[in-house]
């Protein structure tokens, strides 16, 4: 998504009013407002960059707004307007964030640490004689077997420790490399088995990273805070649903009909509402290639908010024989004042029936 107040490239695609074709000479005027302002013509000029693509780059004036609309006018092409949403937040802009939390992490962390390392054992004792009542807690929780365990621990023998030592001599020398010699023989299938077979759920294993963060006393989790979501730079796209590809390509079959009761309507979805109200407004879907031509009425689904909607049905008669590929269409609105809008361009190709024997 472009940055509000800052110069952006952007162009359409101008197509004869007469036969389709791409518009590549002549003069073509783009016209530019910002949000609910008057149309002004832009200060540098389109120029045609091949194949009817004409391109203009608007200055940081002209795109300081919410919402920038520009028109390509050209006198041999259709009109073509483009509605151009800004954002304050751009991923260029991420890196300053990212530099606060490094510096961040370069101050206050190291500090806390090398303040951990100043504190002395009269320090510790202090704190702890401050909070006696605290350690009385800690030795009933655990049923008074702490003080029990330091009076066994006196009434240690020699003859106690000899045997302890023993015993751990053994363990070191016998039991420990045995235990490593079978560790070494366990292979991955055997673990994923076993884990099975004891019920356990790695899902259940998590790491609580902001009850860490927050421990620190640093300001990261806040400065996570200042960071766009992701719906930020997603506010504009328009979503097509079948039947299509996943990259907007609309796809239809000669001989088919393309109807909301058998879900195979063309919907279009404007995900963000970053289109005008549509109530009352009128839809049409329209694609040429050449002199042929596809028009066919649509309808308003949903007129406003999150999720706006609208949707095209097409009846085999409707496509007829306009078999072939790289058909150039747009879904159009006329809203209730009487301005036209469009919604969506993008290509269409028609496949070829294969007929009966």
């Amino acid at each position: 998504m472009p940055k509000k107040n800052t110069a952006f490239y952007c162009s359409a695609e101008l197509i004869s009013k007469t036969d389709g074709s791409p518009v590549e000479t002549g003069t073509t005027t783009v016209y530019v407002r910002q949000d609910n302002g008057s149309q002004a013509t832009s200060t540098n000029s389109a120029t045609h960059k091949g194949n009817g693509e004409w391109e203009v780059l608007l200055t940081a004036a002209e795109m300081n707004g919410n919402v920038v609309n520009a028109v390509f006018v050209n006198s041999s092409a259709v009109n073509t307007k483009l509605l151009i949403e800004t954002t304050t937040n751009t991923t260029a802009d991420l890196a300053t964030t990212l530099v606060d939390v490094l510096a961040d992490t370069g101050t206050d962390i190291p500090a806390a640490i090398a303040a951990l390392n100043d504190i002395s054992a009269e320090d510790v004792r202090t704190e702890i004689d401050s909070n006696s009542t605290q350690l009385a807690l800690i030795l009933a929780d655990t049923g008074t077997d702490i003080p029990a365990l330091i009076a066994a621990l006196n009434d240690l023998s020699t003859s106690d420790l000899t045997t302890a030592l023993g015993d751990i001599t053994t363990a070191v020398e016998t039991d420990i490399p045995a235990q490593i010699t079978a560790l070494d023989s366990v292979t991955p299938e055997a673990v994923v088995t076993a884990m099975e077979e004891s019920g356990t759920k790695l899902s259940l294993i998590k790491i609580d990273t902001t009850a860490i963060l927050e421990d620190t006393a640093t300001t990261i989790p806040d400065l996570f805070d200042d960071i766009p979501s992701l719906s930020d730079f997603t506010a504009g796209v328009v979503t097509v649903v079948s039947p299509v590809t996943s990259t907007g390509l609309v796809e239809l079959e000669e001989g088919d009909d393309y109807h909301a009761d058998e879900s195979r309507a063309l919907n279009f979805i404007q995900p963000e509402g970053a289109w005008p109200d549509l109530t009352g407004a009128s839809i049409v879907l329209r694609a040429a290639k050449g002199p042929a031509r596809i028009s066919k009425a649509g309808s308003v689904v949903q007129a406003t908010g999150a999720g706006q909607k609208v949707r095209v049905e097409l009846t085999a008669a409707d496509i007829g024989n306009t078999t072939g590929k790289e058909w150039a269409y747009k879904v159009a609105a006329t809203l209730s004042n009487g301005r036209t809008v469009t919604l969506k361009r993008g290509r269409l190709d028609v496949v070829a029936d294969i007929p009966a024997p």
